[in-house]
């Protein structure tokens, strides 16, 4: 990770690992640890020289996240249900719910709930040759008194 804000930087370093298998064939499970020894490190003294005044030097260490996950395929594989639990030692766990259905094949309809508040997606893919592209939107809705998000992802998969 590197962050510049008010020409002060930060820098980090930090790695994951997960697994994922199939106990069943319509059946995934997946289990992850994100931000394994991640810390940041930045200085202000650059910031601060300008003003004749001497900065600080922070070191920050990030929690340890691990998440669960499971999803199960129904009705001729048209159906995905998906739940995921999300838990750091610094905060509660938080669940995931979702369910996807294909109306066709190639497009996929979205509903679920995350941290409070319902979400709604559509999906796109298309192969082209080897290549498949896919477009995705969201939308996230909000807690009282927070904008609701619209998120859109594009993906080439080979």
């Amino acid at each position: 990770i590197q962050y510049n804000l008010a020409n002060i930087n930060a820098y980090g370093l930090g790695g994951g690992l997960s697994v994922m298998g199939r106990p069943l064939p319509k059946l995934r499970l997946g289990l992850s640890a994100e931000n394994m020894g991640m810390t940041l490190s930045w200085t202000s003294g650059n910031y601060w020289k300008q003003f004749d005044l001497l900065g600080s030097s922070v070191k920050e260490k990030f929690p340890i996240n691990f998440r669960f996950g499971a999803s199960y395929l129904l009705l001729k594989d048209r159906v995905l249900l998906s739940s995921e639990l999300d838990k750091s030692d610094k905060q509660t766990g938080k669940i995931h719910l979702g369910i996807e259905g294909k109306a066709l094949e190639n497009v996929a309809g979205r509903i679920g709930y995350d941290r409070g508040s319902l979400t709604f997606g559509l999906g796109l893919r298309q192969k082209i040759r080897s290549i498949t592209l896919g477009f995705d939107y969201a939308f996230v809705g909000s807690r009282v008194g927070d904008d609701a998000d619209h998120l859109i992802s594009m993906q080439f998969e080979f």
